[in-house]
């Protein structure tokens, strides 16, 4: 993140590629927080390899087919060529936009309940890939799509967990899974279409189970039910200059409920207005809580030297990414 990339060539093209995945998939985020983003439609599928290979310098623009032959990647636009995935052959370049259209037209239909969103997004994922639309980085776009499809149906784990991260930690079954999905319809009872029902709903589970690891996962690394005690021991143990009791009283009730009002504070801390005011004010001078405004509510908050005290095992975790 701080663009120090290494100087081994292989390494580097990982920490660039890693680094402009990250940058689009905030994009994303923010583009789809304003609203108005047809998420299943070409454009939008054009746009994310578009946004994803203008992060990447010029040395990125060039791929070769399984013949070693080089050819040209111009980002955000549909392939013109015929290409090989594996045992795969994806639709003919000249149906791209037809593809492309039944993907639209199918995964944004408010036929689909609320409670099959998820199931929608994971097939979704499959769906794209299969199509192959662009010459290359499909499986970077797909993968980013994925995400941007949870955020737009609200369950994108708010930077908590990555959905890429945990397909990257289980590449081969993800390549696995991908290709079983792959498959044609193996017999009469094995759907209605083309390809394999069974197939498609195994990497379906793969895919949401992924999703739920990766819920697990920073849950125990979080460790939020004994978040309290920490924050207990914190003021405790820790150097506070004043109003020590009063903060962390504060900072507890921050932890069960996210943001109280001020006029709260003398409840919690059983002070007069003038003490609460400067114990407010200490509170945001050391950021134990933050404020959107001067008489604005008050917002849980972890400053970096709390961050080691209160998520040790998360902590951890960077520190051995590092070395």
């Amino acid at each position: 993140m701080a663009r120090d990339f290494s100087e081994h060539s292989e390494e580097r093209s990982n920490q660039l590629l890693a680094f402009a995945h990250m940058e689009v998939e905030w994009e994303l985020e923010k583009l789809i927080e304003t609203g108005g983003v047809d998420v299943y439609s070409s454009d939008f599928v054009c746009d994310i390899h578009r946004r994803f290979y203008e992060q990447l310098p010029e040395e990125f623009r060039t791929a070769r087919n399984e013949t070693g032959v080089a050819y040209r990647i111009a980002p955000g636009v549909l392939r013109d060529f015929m290409v090989d995935v594996g045992r795969h052959t994806p639709p003919h370049f000249e149906s791209l936009v037809l593809f492309l259209k039944r993907f639209r037209d199918f995964y944004s239909s408010l036929e689909i309940l609320k409670t099959d969103c998820l199931v929608a997004v994971a097939a979704a994922h499959h769906r794209l890939a299969w199509i192959h639309p662009f010459g290359d980085g499909n499986g970077r776009v797909a993968r980013l799509h994925s995400q941007a499809l949870l955020r737009h149906h609200g369950v994108a784990g708010l930077g908590l967990w990555s959905l890429s991260r945990g397909l990257a930690r289980q590449r081969g079954d993800y390549y696995r899974f991908l290709e079983m999905a792959d498959c044609e319809r193996l017999n009469d009872y094995d759907g209605r279409g083309n390809l394999s029902d069974a197939g498609l709903g195994a990497f379906c589970v793969f895919f949401l189970e992924t999703m739920l690891d990766q819920i697990r996962f920073m849950e125990s690394v979080l460790d939020i039910s004994q978040l309290r005690s920490r924050v207990a021991r914190y003021f405790q143990y820790e150097e506070v200059e004043s109003h020590r009791e009063s903060l962390a009283a504060i900072v507890h009730v921050l932890v069960d409920e996210g943001e109280i009002s001020r006029s709260r504070v003398r409840d919690i801390t059983g002070k007069g207005a003038t003490v609460v005011a400067e114990i407010v004010k200490s509170g945001l001078d050391a950021g134990y809580f933050s404020s959107p405004s001067p008489k604005g509510v008050l917002r849980v908050a972890f400053p970096e030297k709390m961050r080691e005290a209160l998520f040790p095992k998360l902590y951890s975790i960077f520190n051995l990414s590092s070395i």
